[in-house]
């Protein structure tokens, strides 16, 4: 009995301590990815257009603005990356979901 316990209790502890690592490894990543993503902000569109290729889509959103939207595949996850232009071809903003 105590031979069992002991054992639940470590395999716990290691799939906590597990999670615990994976979860600060996807926040150092999305970071990264974020620090990346915001060297455009304030740039032409030219730049992402030259870093990332042409995009997937281009939509105009309700503000009259244009969202360049990249899409790919990682790891079995789909990454969407948004990037917001105005009037100016300049990138105002970005958005990034299951990149990593």
């Amino acid at each position: 009995m105590r031979r069992n316990l002991l054992s639940m209790t470590l395999s716990l502890f290691i799939l906590l301590t597990s999670c615990e690592t994976v979860n600060k490894k996807i926040s150092e990543t999305v970071k990264k990815e974020n620090q990346k993503l915001s060297m455009f902000i304030g740039k032409n569109q030219r730049h992402v257009l030259i870093e990332l290729g042409q995009p997937n889509e281009e939509l105009r959103d309700e503000k009259g603005f244009r969202n360049l939207i990249y899409q790919s595949k990682r790891y079995g996850l789909k990454c969407v990356r948004k990037f917001t232009v105005d009037e100016g071809d300049m990138i105002t903003g970005f958005e990034s979901k299951g990149c990593f």
